[in-house]
């Protein structure tokens, strides 16, 4: 199942709001990396930067930005600035909160 932006909120109410964040991954060889910022997204695997198409005078279309309040999905961006390490595998055994 997946966590939508309204859990998410709920669930971080009740965290230190000065708390770094961190994405752990890989159950089976645990990791972590620190979130460097937020983004709306869609299931448009084109980059927002690439043209939308061309005109027939070979001009680019600008794609049309992602409206956040409409946007299909959240993602959570790795930061490009911070490395990560090794997370333990008991992230995965726990209950969720």
């Amino acid at each position: 199942m997946a966590l939508t932006v309204s859990e998410l909120i709920d669930i971080l109410s009740d965290m230190n709001p000065d708390a770094e964040v961190r994405l752990a991954h890989q159950p089976n060889y645990p990791i972590w990396s620190v979130a460097g910022s937020v983004k709306a997204g869609s299931d448009d695997p084109r980059d927002a930067d690439e043209p939308a198409g061309y005109t027939d005078e070979g001009e680019p279309i600008a794609a049309d930005p992602i409206d956040p309040e409409t946007a299909e999905y959240v993602y959570i961006l790795e930061s490009p600035w911070e490395s990560g390490g090794y997370a333990s595998s008991s992230l995965w055994d726990e209950e969720e909160i």
